[in-house]
């Protein structure tokens, strides 16, 4: 639902703009299910470097995955899930510790580091500096993409898009492109964005469901904890209090 409370009608393109560790991948298999459903193109290509092998992606009916905003360039209309900062910064903390994949994976297990040292050591401040906000703000080059990698290299090219903090770290143009986006919201508002997605698409209400979704008891941080996040944070802040507003 837009901000004015109408429902876009438009059959362009959409774009999620999946943020790491923003309930992505939820919303990911619901689009897919909604393509299927119609007979619509879904592609997934989900990081940067997997475009070279996701042939068509520009002309997909709905595309999804963390490509940042240059997917606009091809005309997709778009909309984006984003979460509250620090859940998040540790959120995808837990991810890099258990996901081998991850180019900082090594890093911190080797290192065996705790929460507050992921978010000052001097290799890993800048990925979690502003990332929701970088990720609204930032189209990635495309010489990026004609990078041929290896398999063990997979993330050679998100790892170069997301570790460039002050590059292009504008809140306006991040407030703007939220105001301008579908629909947006957070975690907390999956029901609404299934009553969005249900009238775009001309279809049954269907329920997003939970996946990947970690059932352990909300954690507490601690006061150093959260002195180590503040200077990373200010600006997602920002987008998520304005992305927690109801729609009217």
């Amino acid at each position: 639902m837009t901000r004015n409370g109408k429902i876009s009608r438009e059959k362009s393109k959409l774009y999620f703009l999946h943020i790491p560790k923003t309930a992505g991948t939820s919303i990911s298999a619901t689009l897919g299910d909604i393509a299927q459903n119609k007979g619509m193109t879904f592609q997934s290509p989900f990081l940067l470097d997997h475009l070279e092998k996701s042939s068509g992606w520009k002309d997909a009916s709905i595309l999804s995955g963390h490509l940042a905003l240059l997917p606009l360039k091809y005309d997709f209309k778009y909309f984006t899930i984003v979460r509250e900062p620090v859940e998040r910064l540790y959120s995808y903390y837990k991810h890099v510790a258990r996901d081998e994949a991850h180019y900082f994976n090594k890093l911190l297990t080797e290192q065996n580091l705790n929460f507050e040292q992921w978010l000052t050591h001097p290799l890993t401040k800048d990925l979690n500096y502003n990332l929701q906000t970088r990720y609204v703000t930032k189209v990635p080059q495309m010489s990026f993409l004609s990078r041929k990698t290896q398999s063990k290299e997979g993330w050679a090219i998100q790892r170069k898009f997301e570790n460039k903090p002050f590059v292009k770290v504008n809140l306006s143009e991040a407030l703007y492109r939220l105001a301008n986006a579908e629909w947006v919201g957070t975690p907390k508002d999956l029901q609404s964005l299934a009553i969005f997605l249900s009238n775009r698409f001309e279809i049954d209400y269907c329920p997003i469901p939970k996946l990947n979704t970690d059932t352990t008891p909300r954690r507490i941080f601690s006061d150093s904890e959260l002195a180590a996040a503040e200077p990373l944070i200010g600006f997602d802040m920002k987008l998520y209090e304005f992305a927690s507003k109801k729609f009217i």
